[in-house]
């Protein structure tokens, strides 16, 4: 069923009438912006066991999507007002640093964007995103990172949905960022790579749940549009699994997944995550005129990777590439490129 309200926005929570099962996903489209001679994103899909929970969840990442094709506020010497949660100061930025960006320096996705009605969680999950997609580039350029068994997460419902549909898992854990755990989970069958998820969280139970969800809810977007094999051979699939496939697995005993436990306030907590050769983080609310209810808030870092880390973006003159792995061209080269999404 698709739902249009009074403001022309669209979204639905397909689902069948005697489905036994217990996540709904849904898709809200509410337009985009057009800027020059591009396109912002049009819409967004959402995965939940509440119907009203993914609705919202869809419809606060196709706002957050929108609002960052418009930008920052800008003030009144055309600067964009920012607060630098590292120098613990107001700053700026140039608005071109605070929007969708495809050129170096800094290029910008929507990595290190999200959209609340409580700015403190906007921004904690803006800030865990930013992370994680730095812990990406970490774990597939630097193999920073093991494979979990998946034995010792059978009890997800979701594992054994994936597992009774005819498809295969592989599940991975990052600590480059500690405490900081993120999980990066792909669906696959033979040598086909059906879909990934990924997700970063003080408590590791929260980001393998999320990650687990994003990457089934992939799936079945995927199905529903029928692109699994339009983007790439089983010949590019096959190179990525074996790149997957070399990775150690998680030694237990030697390293822990307990429990996360506040020390101080979680974004506090996440902070402390932070490298001391991060010299800022700015941290600002994007204009957001569809939906005035939601706070969209953008977390953006010269010394970090603003986008996800595919090959041809990557500027290997970055702060955390020279701080960490420092690979050349030439090693780059070598590598396959991250289909993590």
């Amino acid at each position: 069923m698709i739902h249009i309200n009074e403001c022309s926005m669209a979204y639905n929570v397909p689902t069948k009438k005697f489905s036994l099962d217990k996540f709904y996903k849904s898709y809200t489209y509410i337009g985009t912006i057009k800027k020059g001679k591009y396109l912002g994103p049009t819409g967004s899909n959402a995965l939940s066991s509440d119907k009203t929970l993914a609705m919202k969840k869809s419809l606060s990442e196709a706002v957050e999507r929108k609002a960052l094709m418009a930008g920052g506020v800008i003030d009144a010497e055309g600067y964009c007002p920012t607060y630098d949660l590292i120098q613990n100061k107001i700053s700026s930025l140039s608005h071109e640093f605070t929007s969708y960006r495809i050129t170096t320096p800094h290029i910008i996705d929507s990595t290190g964007t999200s959209a609340h009605i409580n700015s403190q969680l906007a921004l904690q999950k803006a800030l865990e995103e930013l992370l994680e997609k730095n812990s990406l580039f970490l774990f597939w350029y630097g193999r920073e990172g093991w494979k979990l068994r998946l034995e010792d997460y059978e009890y997800h419902p979701l594992f054994n949905q994936i597992i009774k549909e005819g498809y295969d898992l592989l599940v991975f854990l990052n600590v480059s960022f500690p405490p900081l755990y993120t999980v990066i989970v792909v669906i696959y069958t033979g040598n086909l790579i059906i879909s990934t998820g990924i997700s970063a969280s003080l408590d590791f139970n929260l980001a393998l749940d999320a990650a687990i969800r994003e990457a089934y809810l992939l799936k079945w977007e995927k199905h529903g549009l029928d692109l699994r094999i339009q983007t790439r051979s089983n010949r590019d699939d096959l190179e990525y699994l074996n790149h997957l496939m070399n990775f150690d697995y998680f030694d237990k005993e030697k390293k822990s997944t307990e429990y996360y436990i506040s020390k101080k306030s979680y974004l506090e907590d996440l902070l402390e995550c932070i490298p001391k050769w991060v010299s800022n983080l700015h941290t600002f609310v994007l204009k957001n005129t569809t939906f005035p209810n939601l706070t969209c808030i953008k977390v953006f870092s010269t010394d970090l990777y603003n986008h996800l880390p595919q090959k041809k973006y990557l500027d290997l003159n970055q702060t955390i590439n020279k701080m960490t792995l420092n690979i050349n061209e030439e090693q780059l080269i070598k590598i396959c490129n991250c289909i993590i999404k």
